[in-house]
């Protein structure tokens, strides 16, 4: 099986990815432009920022605003308190209902970028954490959507071991090696494997999600 059809198989089914990479800011961002489509694509797009977020544009340029929902919080516990057991779940569920009475769409229209964990996992540690977002994580996957969540620390970190079997995919992230301008990224797909790091190109058709 190909990369672009087993892609396509977890899309039609729904997933949640965890992203990590020790990366700036400005680097995840520019994956999730990529990872939430492209602006001409008619996605429910859900965008929740917790703590240091930057000022980056999350979302592609031109996505249409009124496909755009966007939570955001200064810490996890004015986040979970205010939006993630309430919102962030009935935003999901929400996007899918406007989803499904369009005419056109596929499974995987529902988009959730989550940045980032790292305050999560800081304050609360990892189990607490991932309690806290299994609704979110259930509801992702209930409508066939699809979840990125941001993780900024190396792969092999504690932290990230001790999250990502909750996680169907993970892609990790980092910065060119010769400064080009867009960074690269490399896939870890079970029954695949790991792809090779390929440079982020908006929108590259084989791994345009």
């Amino acid at each position: 099986m190909s990369i672009s059809q087993l892609l396509k198989r977890i899309k039609d089914q729904g997933c949640n990815i965890l992203v990590t990479g020790a990366v700036p800011s400005t680097v995840s961002a520019y994956a999730s432009r990529q990872l939430l489509g492209h602006p001409a694509c008619h996605r429910e797009r859900i965008v929740c920022l917790i703590g240091d977020r930057g000022q980056e544009n999350w979302v592609a340029p031109r996505a249409p605003d009124r496909y755009t929902q966007t939570v955001v919080a200064d810490s996890p516990s004015e986040f979970y308190q205010e939006t993630l057991d309430r919102t962030v779940a009935n935003e999901v569920q929400q996007a899918a209902k406007e989803i499904t009475q369009s005419n056109g769409v596929e499974s995987s229209d529902v988009r959730l970028c989550f940045y980032s964990l790292n305050p999560f996992v800081a304050e609360w540690g990892t189990q607490s954490t991932m309690e806290a977002l299994a609704e979110v994580l259930n509801q992702v996957r209930s409508v066939s959507g699809m979840g990125y969540f941001h993780l900024p620390r190396p792969p092999n970190s504690s932290g990230v071991n001790k999250v990502k079997q909750e996680f169907d995919i993970e892609i990790e992230l980092r910065e060119h090696l010769e400064k080009d301008p867009a960074p690269e990224w490399r896939w870890h797909i079970p029954n695949y494997g790991t792809t090779n790091w390929l440079q982020i190109t908006h929108w590259n058709n084989e791994y345009d999600t």
